[in-house]
C-alpha cells in the first residue's frame, strides 16, 4: 500500500508539470523516507510553488534542499522539525521569500542563523517558535 502510494505521489508530482501549483503542504509524522520527501519536495519546486510547508520528525539532522533555496517563486516557507536541526546548503539565496515561519526547528549555532537570514534579502516577516540554537 505505502509502496503505491509513493507511486502516486511521484506521477503526480514528477509527471504531470504542466501546471504551477499554489503550494504544496508535506507532513509526515511516523514515516520519514528521505529520498522520497527530497523526490516530492524537488517536484513542487519545478511547479513554481510560491508557498512551501514542510512538517515532519527527521531521526538525524535535515537539510533543507537546494531545490527548496533556490526557487524562485517561493514567497512563504514553513518549516516544522520537531526539534530536529536544520542545516543550509554552502551556496544559496531566497531571493523572493518575504515570510519565514521557523516551529520546533533548531539552527546549529549562531552562525547558521546569521547565514539564514542574511540570504533572506526581501523577508519581510519572521516567525520563531520552539527551539532554535
Amino acid at each position: 500500500m505505502a509502496e503505491k502510494f509513493k507511486d502516486f505521489i511521484n506521477w503526480v508530482l514528477i509527471t504531470q508539470c504542466a501546471n504551477n501549483l499554489i503550494g504544496f503542504k508535506l507532513c509526515c509524522e511516523n514515516m520519514f523516507d528521505k529520498g522520497a520527501i527530497f523526490r516530492w519536495i524537488h517536484g513542487a519546486t519545478m511547479r513554481n510553488i510560491p508557498e512551501l510547508v514542510l512538517s515532519f520528525c527527521p531521526a538525524e539532522p535535515f537539510e533543507l534542499p537546494y531545490c527548496v533555496v533556490t526557487c524562485g517563486s517561493l514567497r512563504v516557507l514553513k518549516l516544522e522539525l520537531d526539534g530536529a536541526i536544520l542545516t543550509l546548503p554552502n551556496h544559496f539565496e531566497f531571493y523572493q521569500l518575504k515570510l519565514l515561519i521557523l516551529v520546533n526547528v533548531e539552527l546549529s549555532n549562531e552562525h547558521s542563523a546569521s547565514c539564514l537570514f542574511s540570504r533572506c534579502s526581501v523577508l519581510e516577516k519572521l516567525i520563531f517558535n520552539g527551539p532554535t540554537f
